[in-house]
């Protein structure tokens, strides 16, 4: 160990550490010096469950040098009930309880507080109660290396975020659950610009085709437009979108009719074939998934899309389209 430069160990650390953060745990109880070299990138990669853990990771953040806060991955979940979700192992468990937490909003803020300065990627899970309370304190806060982000909340915490956080022009890929928010916010795009000028990626949460409003799909049909014709023209989107993803959420057709025959899937709605004509026109830029079942991602589905961005995948942005029928197809 005397005959290897610091600084490589140091690389070797920082790479090693793009997990949940139990990498980080096991060099700092190697020895004192594997925990004093490692100690500006043992938070490197963070996934924290429940109100405690968050509340105890918090006081020990506030204990640490700022120098040796830099948490860059960050994935937030209040509870690991339900069938699939992610559980804790036998060492989170000697810390945690596994059972879900009422009101995380308390212990969520100070966490974010501490961390936001060298923030890159940040997941707040499906079960994770994002009120409006809590974004809107959140608004106060500068994020100015955050990249990704995943927002799993309400319509009206989705509305304070477009509304009350200042431009985060360093934000590339964003996530939202969407099922109503096109819907009540009829000015979704324009706000979507104005807060995320830099957007290159957006993924939307399974989206009802009811849900889904003909300004919304104008808005899709114009940045189309101006990226096949390589146009500058200014659209409600930002112009720097380069995919945009949806999910469909469809009725389950688990089960099957009096006479043993599966039955059909339902008529396309209006909505969905002219959302469906706009893929033809361009598949590499709008992508349409069909999700049948829970209405939201679950935990374990978020937490596997933010481990994979973290050791360099593409998560949920390689999701391929489902094969889904087009209005060219018979149903």
């Amino acid at each position: 160990m005397d005959k290897c430069p610091l600084e490589i160990y140091l690389d070797i650390f920082a790479l090693a550490c793009t997990d949940d953060g139990q990498t980080g745990c096991s060099l700092s109880l190697v020895s004192k010096a594997f925990a004093d070299i490692s100690r500006p990138v043992q938070l490197r990669s963070v996934a924290l469950y429940g109100s405690s853990q968050i509340s105890k990771f918090v006081s020990m953040l506030e204990k640490r040098d700022p120098r040796d806060r830099k948490v860059r991955n960050l994935f937030v979940c209040q509870t690991f009930t339900g069938a699939g979700e992610v559980y804790p192992t036998k060492v989170q468990q000697r810390i945690i309880s596994p059972f879900p937490e009422k009101d995380c909003h308390n212990a969520v803020f100070p966490l974010l507080f501490l961390t936001a300065p060298y923030l890159s990627i940040l997941s707040l899970a499906p079960h994770m109660p994002t009120s409006v309370e809590l974004i809107s304190k959140l608004a106060e806060i500068d994020f100015p290396q955050l990249t990704e982000l995943t927002l799993n909340s309400s319509t009206g915490a989705i509305n304070s975020f477009l509304n009350d956080f200042h431009p985060i022009p360093t934000l590339k890929r964003l996530q939202l659950t969407a099922s109503i928010m096109p819907h009540v916010m009829p000015n979704f795009p324009r706000l979507l610009s104005r807060t995320c000028p830099n957007l290159s990626h957006l993924y939307l949460l399974p989206v009802h085709d009811a849900d889904i409003p003909r300004d919304f799909l104008i808005s899709i049909g114009q940045h189309i437009a101006n990226m096949q014709y390589s146009v500058t023209r200014k659209g409600d989107l930002p112009t720097t979108l380069k995919l945009l993803i949806l999910d469909r959420q469809v009725p389950s057709r688990c089960g099957t009719t009096k006479t043993g025959v599966r039955p059909p899937p339902p008529p396309l709605h209006q909505t969905a074939k002219e959302l469906y004509e706009l893929v033809e026109r361009a598949p590499d830029f709008l992508r349409v998934n069909v999700v049948c079942g829970p209405k939201f991602t679950r935990s374990a589905q978020a937490h596997w899309w933010w481990a994979n961005r973290v050791t360099g995948g593409e998560g949920c942005w390689l999701r391929a389209r489902a094969r889904v029928p087009t209005p060219q197809k018979k149903l």
